[in-house]
């Protein structure tokens, strides 16, 4: 079975005791992050807030999974099953959205229309199944991958082979995080050309007008429990050769997601166009 993996994260922290009584939220880039769980029974046409996935990440790294000598198994089971980040436990409700036009998205992620069937169709290929490795468990989990990479790069040196070949190098480094989604077969299938997974959502009775004046601001938000291993990580590194002339070094963070719901959504608008409930919507 194939998963895939993906997503954002949540959290600032409101000064005044009033902000403190209300669910806790703070601005963005004109999205709201949240530090509460996600609402995900709301029947409103818009949504109103996700989380960070990168303060998610930050938070995970303060809980201590290791156990102590001179900690009990009842004491350390008590204090890791179910710890808080935040104001809430860490298998609470998370959101997470990616948009299509975010530079940082993979760029098979695309929208396109059928005029026939007035079908909007969102479509996201990810990576292979993968091995990736749990700081918490020490210990490989395989799953497929959903990320936004930052992309640097850096000075170049020349380089040389045993042959005595010379080529002058790119050196580029790759920051990502994402999510890691292990249950994905509802809404996910192979795509055989490419050997991906490959997400594809079809909106129906979309008018041209409604396709148009959504498909340049299409994105997906994912929303699901985080379960145990709750931190991925993966290192990748290219060695350069005389073909492609490029040091590649990457680093990836991922969290480990069980999925709820996936909302195709207008990033611009905050409009949710269509939910899909992974336990209702299957592909054949």
């Amino acid at each position: 079975m194939r998963y895939v993996i993906i997503s954002l994260a949540i959290l600032i922290s409101m000064s005044t005791a009033v902000a403190q009584n209300k669910s806790k939220v703070a601005k963005k880039n004109s999205l709201d992050f949240l530090e509460v769980p996600f609402n995900i029974d709301s029947q409103k046409l818009k949504w109103t807030g996700e989380h960070d996935i990168s303060k998610v990440i930050a938070a995970i790294k303060k809980i201590d999974f290791k156990k102590d000598q001179f900690e009990t198994t009842a004491a350390y089971l008590a204090r890791t099953e179910n710890p808080q980040i935040f104001s809430m436990p860490i298998n609470s409700l998370l959101g997470f959205s990616f948009s299509f036009q975010d530079p940082g998205t993979p760029s098979q992620c695309y929208t396109k229309y059928d005029a026939d069937k007035l079908d909007l169709i969102v479509e996201c290929l990810t990576s292979t199944l993968q091995r990736i490795y749990s700081p918490e468990k020490e210990k490989f989990i395989e799953t497929f991958t959903f990320s936004k990479v930052t992309t640097t790069d850096g000075k170049s040196y020349v380089g040389e082979n045993n042959f005595g070949v010379k080529r002058r190098i790119s050196v580029r480094t790759a920051k990502g995080l994402g999510l890691a989604i292990r249950n994905l077969e509802g809404i996910a299938a192979t795509d055989f050309r490419s050997g991906l997974l490959k997400i594809e959502l079809r909106l129906p009775n979309f008018t041209q007008q409604t396709a148009k004046a959504n498909m340049d601001d299409i994105g997906l938000l994912f929303i699901g429990e985080l379960e145990s291993p709750y931190l991925l990580r993966e290192s990748k590194a290219e060695e350069p050769t005389i073909d492609r002339p490029i040091d590649y070094r990457g680093d990836f963070q991922y969290l480990n997601m069980f999925m709820r719901e996936v909302w195709v959504v207008n990033i611009r608008t905050k409009e949710i166009l269509q939910r899909f409930d992974r336990s209702k919507t299957r592909l054949e």
